[in-house]
């Protein structure tokens, strides 16, 4: 008992030395803003304070029908609130250094509660020595760690109506899913397999059948924040990000999947310059969205493979570009990959590109992958597990998946920060599973999961160093 008090204390321990530096190092070097993103929020905060508005630009500019819808209202309310109480950007960043520890402690929680006994403290703390972006994104002005930390809190409520059977907790479950897409608007169709996973629990007497109209609450937010926007630029939808995403990523990455990059931008240039050329944003986005479409399903197969390849991006991605924002430093490595460099001045280029990483980089770079590997493995197995309540392998593997297939091509490790604690929920179980699968004495069994995790990890490693 004595020895688990100790590893405990160690990795709370360890969780705020870990966040103190990296906050110590933001408020040193000022590099706590990401591109616009950052300006969009405390425009919008600035905008709620003064105006009542939660428009995300300038206020004293011309208003930009992008930017009405662009950010939703929570994020710029929960800026406005810190600053309130201290004015100072750093201020946001302490709170939600806050946050972050009270996610991971919530996990641990959670853990102990399903996995009497557990004490492998050192092992979860070792899997985020390899999450920087978790501290990364815990010191920069952007919503991830709000929306993991309203993300972690529905699962807590909903894992606790699973042992309680309190409509109290499965109501908190549907509040904070709701708050968690009131801050980023990618959760915005989550309802639909939310949905699906309530009729599958009312079937199996897990809910009642009034609980299932606590879904209302999730998709009136969502028709609601539509709707305003529809008054205000004359277009229902729930925000603008996702125009920015199609035309950016899923048709720009589709097309230069076939043509050159050069090719690739003047097609989107010409579209984009048609699009603007409508009289209202309405037909504006109507068009930017028939057309993203349209080039889609003229370059299905394209779009299918490096949607595929986004989504293994999700679950092993370095990192990388997190760290260089963080530590302001962008080197010409940051651009491009190994098979860029490799067509423009063949074996020479590839080597070249190698040599600009720091040698300790890229040896940590190269063990991100495999526990990345290893976790993700873990996570598998955990939803083969038949001992767990498939009510809980289910929600996990919705909010997981969901998150990993709508950020599609660019999945990233800052796309799967909000759904890690989920990941760090799962690794025991899955991990303990792999351990004993390797302990047997069945040969072939060893060899095919052996085959298998190797497998995964040459399949990281190509597809990181050919991005």
């Amino acid at each position: 008992m004595q020895k688990i008090i100790h590893s405990k204390f160690f990795f709370i321990s360890a969780l705020l030395v870990l966040h103190a530096l990296f906050f110590m190092y933001a408020v040193h070097s000022g590099n706590i803003y990401l591109h616009n993103d950052s300006d969009e929020y405390l425009q919008q905060a600035e905008n709620l304070k003064q105006h009542y508005s939660s428009y995300a630009g300038d206020w004293n500019q011309p208003v930009s029908n992008y930017l009405v819808s662009r950010r939703p209202p929570f994020s710029g309310f929960f800026i406005m609130t810190v600053k309130t109480i201290y004015n100072s950007d750093f201020a946001v960043c302490f709170v939600q250094c806050l946050l972050s520890i009270f996610n991971l402690l919530l996990v641990v929680k959670l853990i102990r509660n399903f996995f009497p006994g557990w004490n492998k403290y050192g092992k979860l703390l070792f899997l985020l020595l390899f999450f920087s972006t978790q501290f990364i994104y815990s010191n920069m002005i952007m919503m991830e760690v709000l929306f993991q930390t309203m993300l972690i809190l529905s699962f807590y409520f909903i894992i606790e109506y699973f042992d309680t059977k309190k409509s109290i907790h499965f109501l908190m479950f549907h509040i904070f899913l709701t708050a968690a897409v009131l801050i980023k608007p990618v959760l915005y169709l989550f309802w639909i397999p939310l949905l699906f996973f309530m009729i599958w629990m009312l079937w199996k007497k897990i809910i009642k059948p009034v609980q299932l109209s606590f879904i209302l609450i999730f998709v009136t937010i969502i028709f609601f924040i539509s709707f305003h926007n529809y008054k205000k630029t004359g277009y229902f939808h729930y925000s603008s990000v996702n125009e920015n995403y199609i035309v950016n990523y899923s048709v720009y990455l589709t097309l230069a999947d076939k043509e050159k990059g050069a090719a690739a931008e003047r097609k989107i240039s010409e579209m984009m310059k048609e699009a603007a050329s409508k009289s209202n944003y309405h037909d504006y986005s109507v068009f930017v969205r028939q057309e993203s479409f349209r080039i889609i399903k003229d370059n299905l197969s394209s779009f299918i493979f490096l949607q595929v390849k986004g989504v293994i991006n999700f679950f092993i991605d370095h990192g990388r570009w997190d760290m260089y924002a963080f530590f302001d430093k962008q080197p010409k490595e940051n651009v491009k990959g190994w098979k860029y460099y490799y067509q423009l001045e063949g074996i020479k280029g590839a080597l070249n590109y190698l040599n600009q990483f720091p040698v300790l980089l890229f040896i940590y770079l190269v063990l991100v992958y495999f526990v990345n590997a290893l976790i993700t493995i873990s996570f598998i197995l955990f939803l083969s597990d038949k001992k767990i309540n498939p009510a809980v392998r289910i929600i996990i593997f919705l909010f997981i998946i969901y998150i990993a297939i709508v950020t599609g091509m660019i999945g990233s490790a800052r796309f799967r920060m909000a759904v890690y604690p989920f990941l760090l929920f799962a690794f025991p179980f899955g991990y303990e599973k792999l351990k004993n699968i390797l302990q047997r004495d069945k040969r072939k069994e060893k060899m095919q999961y052996l085959f298998s995790l190797s497998s995964l990890l040459i399949l990281s490693l190509f597809n990181h160093l050919c991005h």
